[in-house]
C-alpha cells in the first residue's frame, strides 16, 4: 500500500469514527479496530527505520512489559500460585462456580482482557506506523484539516440536536432524556462529545496562529474591505471553526469541559507569546510567573468543578463519589495484579451487587486502570504514558521554528486536555476518542521531528 492510499484510508476513518461505527456496540468496535489494523500492516514496507526520540529504549521496554503483563493476566495459573498472587480471585471464582478450581487466570473475565489488549495493541501499532512513516508537512496539515472537518460536523450536528431539544433524528441517534438540554454530537453522551471536540480545538487554534503569525497572508494596502477580507479568508475560516467548536464544548454543560476549554485557550495564548519572544528577552520578564499564576487559578477552578461534579447526580441518578468508592473497593480486593484489564463492569457488580447493570465504568480512567491492572499494570501504563509525554515535550523544547513550535504546542495541549478530562470520565474507552488521541500524539511527534536534522533559526 502506498503512503497516499494509507493516508486516504485514515482520513475516511477519521470522518466515520464519531458515528456509531466507532463508538457503540460490540459488532462495530472489532470492525473499527480491524479497519485500523489492516492498512497499518499493509503500509509497513513504507516505514523508515530509526527515530531520534528521548527515552525511546525505555518506551519500547515499558510497552513490551505492559503487553506482557496483559498476557500474564490471561495465563491459566494453578490454584496454589493463583491463591498466592490474588487470593480474592480464587474466592470469587469458586463462589461463582460453586466448586474448587484447578487452574484459572488472574483475569476474572479473560475475554474482556483479551479484547482490551488487542484493541490497545491496534492503537499502539497505528502510532508506531504513523511516527515511522515519511510524512511531509502537507500530509500533517492534511490530517489536521480532516480532524477539523470531523470536529465541525460533530459541533454542527450537536448544535442542531440541541436546538431541537435533542429530539430523535438522523439514522441511529437517539433522544437524550435530561431535564436540561445538553449538546451532544453523534457520540451520544455530552461528555464524550466534549472530549472529542476538546482534543481537536487546540489543533484548530494552532493552525489559526500559524496563519496569523507565521504565514501571514499578503493584504493589498489600497484594496476594498471585501478584497482585504478575501485575502484573509483562510484565517477567518479557521477562526470561525474554532468559535463553533468552542461553543459546542461549552453547551455540553460538562463542568470539566468548561475548565478544559479555558485551559486550552490560555495555554495556547501563553505558549504563543512565549514562542514569539527571543530566548534572551524572555528570561528576565514576568511571563513565566504570570503563566504559573494563571495555571494555579485554572487548577483551582478545576478543583471546584470536580467537587461540584462529584456531588451532582448524573443522568443515571448515581453520584461520581459512589462510582469512585466502588472502584476503590475493587482495587482493595485486587491491589497488586488487578481483576483483569477491561473487567471493571463485571467485577464491580460482585463487589456491590446493587450496582449491577448500572455501573459499567468508574468515570475516572486512573482509578479504573488501578482496579483492572492493580499497582503493577497501572504503574506500567502510567509510566509509559509519562515517558511518551516527556519525549514529545523534550523534542518540542529543542525546536525553534515558530511553525513547528506552535503545532507541537497544540498537540501537547491536546494530550494534557485528555489527561485532565480522564479524571472525570471514561471517554478513552470509546474507540473514536482513543483513535483521535493516538492520531494527535503521532502528529505531534511528526511535527517536532519534521526536518529535525536541520538547525532551526530562533
Amino acid at each position: 500500500m502506498t503512503k497516499q492510499t494509507f493516508l486516504l484510508w485514515i482520513k475516511v476513518l477519521i470522518l466515520l469514527s464519531p458515528l456509531p461505527f466507532g463508538c457503540v456496540g460490540r459488532v462495530w468496535s472489532p470492525l473499527f479496530h480491524l479497519l485500523i489494523l489492516l492498512p497499518s500492516v499493509l503500509v509497513l514496507a513504507r516505514l523508515r527505520p530509526g527515530l531520534d526520540v528521548p527515552a525511546l529504549p525505555w518506551i519500547r521496554r515499558l510497552a513490551l512489559l505492559f503487553f506482557g503483563f496483559t498476557a500474564f493476566q490471561l495465563l491459566p495459573l494453578p490454584r496454589v500460585l493463583l491463591n498466592l498472587l490474588s487470593p480474592h480471585t480464587v474466592r470469587l471464582v469458586e463462589q461463582n462456580l460453586d466448586r474448587a478450581v484447578t487452574f484459572h487466570p488472574l483475569s476474572l473475565v479473560p475475554g474482556e482482557t483479551l479484547a482490551f489488549g488487542l484493541n490497545l495493541f491496534v492503537m499502539v501499532f497505528l502510532f508506531y506506523v504513523l511516527v515511522h512513516l515519511d510524512l511531509d508537512k502537507g500530509d500533517i496539515y492534511g490530517l489536521i484539516h480532516v480532524l477539523t472537518l470531523s470536529a465541525l460536523f460533530q459541533a454542527l450536528f450537536g448544535l442542531a440536536k440541541w436546538a431541537l431539544g435533542n429530539e430523535r433524528f438522523f439514522l441511529f441517534f437517539h433522544r437524550i432524556e435530561d431535564p436540561e438540554p445538553m449538546l451532544s454530537g453523534t457520540l451520544a453522551l455530552p461528555e464524550h462529545s466534549a472530549f472529542y471536540l476538546e482534543l481537536v480545538l487546540p489543533l484548530i487554534l494552532g493552525v489559526m496562529l500559524v496563519r496569523l503569525l507565521v504565514r501571514t497572508p499578503w493584504v493589498p494596502a489600497n484594496g476594498s474591505p471585501l478584497r482585504r477580507l478575501w485575502h484573509l479568508r483562510g484565517l477567518w475560516r479557521t477562526a470561525a471553526a474554532a468559535l463553533i467548536v468552542a461553543a459546542a464544548v461549552y453547551l455540553t454543560r460538562s463542568l470539566s469541559a468548561k475548565v478544559v476549554l479555558l485551559l486550552a485557550f490560555f495555554l495556547m495564548a501563553v505558549g504563543t507569546v512565549y514562542i514569539r519572544h527571543g530566548r534572551e528577552e524572555r528570561r528576565g520578564n514576568l511571563l513565566q510567573w504570570m503563566a504559573l499564576a494563571l495555571v494555579v487559578i485554572a487548577l483551582f477552578m478545576a478543583w471546584q468543578s470536580a467537587v461540584a461534579r462529584v456531588h451532582r447526580p448524573d443522568r443515571s441518578g448515581n453520584l461520581r463519589a459512589e462510582f469512585w468508592q466502588n472502584t476503590t473497593d475493587v482495587f482493595a480486593r485486587f491491589p497488586v495484579f488487578g481483576s483483569g484489564m477491561g473487567t471493571f463492569k463485571h467485577v464491580s457488580a460482585t463487589v456491590r451487587p446493587e450496582a449491577a447493570g448500572r455501573l459499567s465504568h468508574s468515570h475516572n480512567e486512573y482509578l479504573e486502570m488501578l482496579a483492572d491492572g492493580g499497582v503493577v499494570g497501572a504503574g506500567l501504563l502510567f509510566a509509559l504514558a509519562w515517558l511518551l509525554f516527556y519525549a514529545l515535550f523534550s523534542l518540542w523544547r529543542r525546536r525553534f521554528h515558530p511553525e513547528v513550535k506552535i503545532i507541537g504546542l497544540a498537540a501537547l495541549v491536546s494530550v494534557l486536555m485528555a489527561l485532565f478530562h480522564s479524571l472525570f470520565d471514561f471517554a478513552l474507552r470509546i474507540p473514536a476518542n482513543a483513535f483521535l488521541l493516538t492520531l494527535i500524539l503521532a502528529l505531534g511527534f511528526k511535527m517536532v521531528l519534521y526536518k529535525k536534522e536541520r538547525r532551526d533559526a530562533p
